[in-house]
């Protein structure tokens, strides 16, 4: 499994995570979810987080943290949904930058220094 995946893997496991804290908000067993989302968050260092992310993985880490401190009042639902929303956010934008990557490596730029003799 590449680094890639297995990061894609990660953020698919938080934002279940994350998903099952909004529905069942404000059960205690949320406050245990919240609680295993910031364990599962990746570490910069230690999962070559693009350089990109790693100021949204900041984000997330503090608003879940606030979160657990304000639990069970609804300023912690907001956290927990607008650190849901950066999870997507980031996963949407891994997407984009696979996508331009595949097109890129499909279609490479003509070399612009060179005259095209066939257009005057």
């Amino acid at each position: 499994m590449s680094v890639s995946e297995k990061f894609t893997e990660k953020l698919d496991r938080i934002e279940q995570t994350l998903n099952f804290v909004v529905n069942e908000f404000p059960k205690p067993s949320a406050l245990a979810r919240v609680k295993s989302a910031l364990a599962l968050l990746p570490r910069p260092s230690s999962m070559n987080v693009p350089e990109e992310f790693t100021g949204k993985f900041y984000q997330i880490e503090q608003n879940l943290k606030f979160a657990v401190g304000e639990f069970p009042q609804p300023s912690a639902l907001d956290r927990v949904t607008f650190s849901l929303a950066l999870i997507q956010f980031i996963r949407t934008q891994l997407v984009l930058n696979h996508d331009a990557a595949t097109q890129s490596a499909r279609n490479p730029e003509p070399h612009k220094g060179r005259h095209d003799p066939t257009k005057t």
